[in-house]
């Protein structure tokens, strides 16, 4: 029996179907054991991203209840400074302590005295120096709750009694105790 050069190439083709059934088997196989690994991979991540998450909203939980209890601790505070600008009911008073500009709101309820008597908003002066006693805004400033004008730097506004003296009555001034 010979062989004839048709078999040869019924044979070789044979061999090449079978090697390219092979490397597609191996391929298939060896792809899956990947996605696998990637798919074990890709788990572990989705798990650590899952753990931080509730890590975070733990973490959230807590700052949350830190800030009401700051909040509960930061009603009021009392600051003095220069006022260096007025829009409306809005303050730029420059603080005494820190030279930070500090927004200050009016609202209706904001009491404002000079000298011991009321003042009103609309004399207001840059330059006057300002106590102020207010409570956290909404909007990152401060609502005036009570605004003693210590000096007042408009030229309508009258001075203050100095100190020593006291106004009487008829409007004289006096030492006091006198």
């Amino acid at each position: 029996m010979t062989i004839s050069p048709r078999d040869i190439a019924i044979t070789i083709g044979i061999t090449v179907i079978i090697a390219i059934i092979i490397t597609f088997v191996f391929l298939i196989i060896s792809g899956q054991k990947q996605d696998k690994q990637q798919d074990g991979q890709t788990q572990e991540l989705i798990d650590q991203i899952k753990q931080q998450a509730s890590e975070n909203d733990k973490d959230e939980v807590d700052i949350d209840d830190d800030k009401d209890k700051d909040d509960d601790e930061i009603q009021e505070k009392t600051f003095t400074g220069v006022l260096e600008s007025i829009d409306n009911d809005l303050l730029l008073v420059a603080d005494n302590a820190t030279d930070e500009l500090i927004r200050v709101i009016l609202t209706n309820d904001t009491n404002i005295t000079y000298n011991g008597k009321k003042f009103n908003k609309a004399d207001f002066y840059n330059g006057d120096q300002l106590q102020i006693l207010a409570t956290p805004s909404k909007d990152h400033g401060w609502e005036a709750l009570n605004i003693v004008v210590r000096f007042s730097a408009s030229p309508k506004t009258e001075a203050p009694v100095p100190q020593g003296l006291e106004e009487r009555p008829d409007g004289t001034l006096k030492p006091i105790g006198n």
